[in-house]
């Protein structure tokens, strides 16, 4: 038994990490109520924050403060979810419809820190906060000014509290805001979903590093994406400095270009804080999405030379402008501000029809040019095929359930990702082949040309008869390199 007491009190002194509230009792042998303050043990590793914390909407300065009274306030645990890995935000917890700003507080009592402390913050938010430690602002993600706020895709972020703020009671307050469009992608978003973690600075440093690994795993596939893009995008602009005739290679520029921005800007927004929440979200979706779809439907077109194009561009861009103002009404900054939020419940299956419509139109260019044109046989058709995939990733996600999956090295990329690659791998070969046909041709042709030529110039005379008396000059200029008359001086004596 001495053993097992042993072995069970070594346990417990090995533990990397004590965060327990502490239980007094009254000398009545009556547990005393429950310390406000999180007693918080730090070792090695950090220590989550789940609180409970103290939490209200709206917005006052004097919230930041610590010896600000936020006993009526609500009690929040913002303990993950096991099945989603997030904590539920504001509006699933009883303030379904509002937006702007709200605030989180917690009192820790910090015990025999020893070096300095960081605290780390959640990856996942909605959509911009400013941290206050002891009233002191540490830190903030987002760009806050008096009259607006610019929130940014989250990335793993660390603040250091501040300096001779280590053992003892700590005030944490955190200043939340979110935009009225964000409940549009997450049914139950508003303000913090994961806890913060605290710890000494060295040990939080780590930790955002690994999260920084985590975001490169994530979306590192779209750096080959990219290359791929630059790759078709090169070659289809020389071929198209080569061969002004064929516009199809321009066109499968402009498509490259397309997507080339929606997943630069991507990358930008899960790598640095260059671009607003509001602006890429208005690029991706607004702006990119709609004109890669039509844009591909224009190449393919080209592609095989379809009769009455023009009537196929009134059709495309009539169809892509309605489904990007569409967009851009289910979009921050109008939706939820100027576009009432019931609006998404119309809005959404007209802009499904209308994307939908754009595929359509795909397969039936499709069809009508395997039907003008058997050439291309059956890489056309996985091409096409793979283009459709790619840009109604979404849409087979919701059908299919799982469209991203895991490659060499713990990378994740998705079904839209990999039928890109190909499609434009597979595109790129058919322009080598057409372009190497279309030279053939072209060296065929110059050379009936030389050979007519050179028959032309045999039937004239080098030099003219001799006829006393008469004096005859002549000169034949054909219109390009050969002329559609010839004509010859015979003697009359040979008649």
């Amino acid at each position: 038994m001495f053993r097992v007491r042993l072995l069970l009190l070594l346990w417990l002194l090995t533990l990397p990490v004590h965060a327990f509230p502490v239980v007094e009792t009254s000398q009545n042998g009556k547990v005393a109520p429950a310390d406000p303050v999180v007693h918080v043990k730090l070792g090695e590793s950090a220590v989550e924050l789940a609180g409970p914390w103290k939490f209200h909407v709206g917005d006052d300065t004097a919230w930041a403060q610590p010896d600000f009274n936020d006993s009526s306030w609500e009690d929040v645990d913002l303990t993950p979810d096991a099945s989603t890995g997030l904590s539920p935000g504001w509006t699933a917890r009883g303030h379904a419809g509002y937006s702007g700003y709200a605030w989180y507080r917690l009192h820790i009592n910090v015990q025999e820190a020893k070096r300095s402390l960081a605290l780390k913050m959640p990856d996942s938010f909605d959509d911009a906060y400013q941290v206050f430690v002891n009233g002191q602002r540490t830190g903030e993600f987002g760009r806050f000014t008096e009259h607006r706020v610019t929130a940014y895709s989250g990335l793993p972020t660390a603040f250091r509290l501040p300096k001779g703020v280590r053992n003892g009671e700590i005030s944490i307050a955190i200043r939340v805001w979110m935009d009225s469009a964000t409940p549009f992608n997450s049914p139950d978003a508003g303000g913090l979903r994961e806890p913060p973690e605290l710890g000494y600075a060295s040990a939080i440093s780590d930790q955002v590093r690994l999260d920084w690994d985590d975001v490169g795993h994530l979306v590192g596939s779209g750096f080959l994406e990219m290359l791929v893009l630059i790759m078709a995008l090169l070659m289809a602009l020389t071929l198209f400095w080569l061969d002004r005739q064929e516009k199809s290679y321009l066109w499968l520029a402009l498509v490259c270009e397309a997507i080339f921005l929606g997943n630069a800007v991507v990358l930008l927004d899960n790598f640095t804080t260059w671009i607003g929440l509001t602006t890429s979200v208005i690029i991706i979706d607004v702006i990119a999405k709609p004109l890669e779809i039509g844009l591909w439907v224009i190449f393919w077109g080209y592609w095989f030379r379809l009769e009455r194009v023009r009537l196929l561009h009134r059709a495309v861009w009539s169809l892509v402008i309605v489904l990007a103002i569409g967009t851009a009404m289910l979009r921050p900054p109008l939706y939820g501000a100027h576009v009432p939020v019931h609006a998404a419940v119309y809005l959404n299956p007209f802009l499904l029809i209308v994307k939908l419509g754009l595929g359509v139109l795909l397969f039936v260019v499709a069809y009508r040019g395997f039907r003008r044109n058997r050439e291309e046989g059956v890489m056309a058709a996985i091409a096409v095929l793979l283009a459709f995939i790619a840009n109604y990733n979404h849409e087979l996600h919701v059908i299919l359930g799982k469209v991203t999956f895991t490659i060499l090295g713990g990378f994740a990329i998705s079904l839209g990702t990999i039928s890109t690659i190909l499609s434009l791998l597979i595109i790129t070969v058919m322009l080598l082949r057409r372009f190497i046909t279309a030279q053939r041709a072209k060296e065929q042709w110059k050379l009936e040309i030389a050979q007519a030529r050179h028959v032309q110039q045999v039937l004239i005379p080098n030099t003219l008869p001799q006829i006393n008396d008469l004096h005859i000059d002549s000169e034949y200029r054909p219109a390009r390199e050969v002329g559609g008359d010839f004509f010859q001086i015979v003697p009359k004596e040979l008649l």
